[in-house]
């Protein structure tokens, strides 16, 4: 587990996968979690170190970061050594290291952008909040709030919900 307030280098990353957003966006939870877990065990580093920045239309566009390990942990591999496998699997089409649930959305994908940087852990990575679909006409279920953050991995246009079908934001833990 990361916790909260860590600073730790990082690598920031956006892949393109050629797959129908439609595919992932009735269960845009559970394509997080299977997108974290298939990657970090594909890049043979832990899942808390995987963070889902955002996924959105244009085929399907996801933003995350692979995070290196806090106060000067040594890990078995750097974030940039897992940026650079991760860059390597797509190129080679090595996608029988994924799981099954992912190689489909894998093929062909492409790396669009990658940055390294210092990031400050805002919470703990392990305790992402949950994605909740929203009710008609795009507000959050009763009682519950959109939080838009970046800090959070949420990008300010979750407001308007970048366009996504169904509509969908990160709320809080307990809605």
């Amino acid at each position: 587990l990361i916790p909260a307030g860590s600073e730790v280098a990082a690598v920031e990353m956006q892949v393109r996968m050629p797959t129908d957003f439609d595919r992932v966006a009735g269960s845009i939870s559970t394509f997080h979690e299977s997108f974290r877990s298939g990657i970090a065990s594909a890049l043979l580093i832990e899942e808390e170190r995987v963070e889902v920045v955002s996924v959105a239309r244009g085929s399907v566009i996801v933003d995350f970061r692979i995070m290196d390990l806090p106060n000067g942990e040594t890990p078995a591999r750097y974030a940039h050594e897992a940026a650079d496998r991760l860059e390597n699997l797509l190129i080679s089409s090595s996608f029988m290291v994924f799981p099954v649930g992912l190689q489909e959305h894998l093929q062909g994908a492409t790396v669009e952008s990658r940055r390294a940087k210092r990031v400050v852990v805002a919470g703990d990575v392990a305790a992402a909040l949950p994605l909740a679909p929203l009710v008609e006409g795009a507000e959050p279920p009763p009682g519950c709030a959109c939080l838009a953050a970046e800090d959070r991995g949420v990008r300010a246009g979750c407001a308007r919900h970048l366009g996504l079908t169904p509509a969908w934001c990160k709320v809080h833990e307990t809605c």
